[in-house]
């Protein structure tokens, strides 16, 4: 079985810091916006391709979709020019919030478990996050 929880918090995480990043705030017009992949105008694809006989051009990609509103798919067309962005802003991206040290999840002492495909199983702790001081 797939764990999704992962990539759905990547995906919120992302459309986070593209928001901050972007400065784009989210109104009834956000829907429609531009791919903001630096290289979408360069990508040779006939979806792309604008413009009368003898002046043709390779345009940016226009996002309407409204369902993909909240995640990464609002700011790009596709994983290519997102991609694209990351690798390059990557090190502006992690200004925002570094990581300055490790972070741990307690878990239980694994288990051997035949049935699973690692063959070891681990269980995390619950952990009580609120910290009510005073």
């Amino acid at each position: 079985m797939h764990d999704t929880r992962f990539n759905n918090h990547s995906r919120r995480l992302i459309s986070r810091l593209l928001n901050f990043l972007l400065g784009v705030v989210v109104t009834n017009y956000s829907y429609l916006t531009w791919c903001h992949g630096p290289k979408c105008h360069e990508r040779e694809t006939t979806s792309r391709v604008r413009g009368n006989k003898g002046s043709k051009v390779l345009r940016t990609i226009k996002i309407t979709d409204r369902w993909r509103q909240g995640t990464w798919h609002e700011y790009f067309c596709d994983q290519t020019c997102l991609m694209d962005y990351i690798e390059t802003n990557l090190r502006n991206i992690v200004a925002i919030a570094p990581c300055t040290e490790a972070k741990e999840t307690p878990i239980n002492d694994p288990y051997k478990d035949s049935d699973s495909y690692y063959h070891w199983t681990f269980e995390k702790k619950e952990v009580d996050n609120n910290t009510n001081m005073g």
